[in-house]
């Protein structure tokens, strides 16, 4: 079927990804110790997640810290189509 673009809509998958098992990590006391010590120090952080888009927008200067164990849905209401889900949480997930 053509799609608003002209060209050829890439056909439906008959049978469902699976999504990786959930790796539920509540790394919030971590992450805040850390942003508390470079804070002190007076260290630059850079957050980072899967760091896949490094590239966009202007050189972000500090020391990476990662969100990417951060991760776990932690509220889904189906019925509203929302959830509330760590930063680091995959869309997979």
């Amino acid at each position: 079927m053509p799609t608003s673009r002209g060209s050829e809509a890439a056909p439906r998958s008959r049978t469902p990804a699976k999504a990786p098992a959930a790796k539920d990590a509540d790394r919030a006391e971590a992450l805040a110790q850390a942003v508390r010590e470079a804070a002190a120090e007076r260290r630059a952080l850079r957050i980072v997640g899967g760091d896949t888009r490094f590239f966009y927008g202007r050189a972000v200067e500090g020391e990476p810290l990662s969100l990417a164990g951060h991760r776990g849905v932690t509220d889904y209401e189906p019925s509203e189509l929302v959830i509330t889900a760590r930063a680091g949480t995959p869309l997979a997930e």
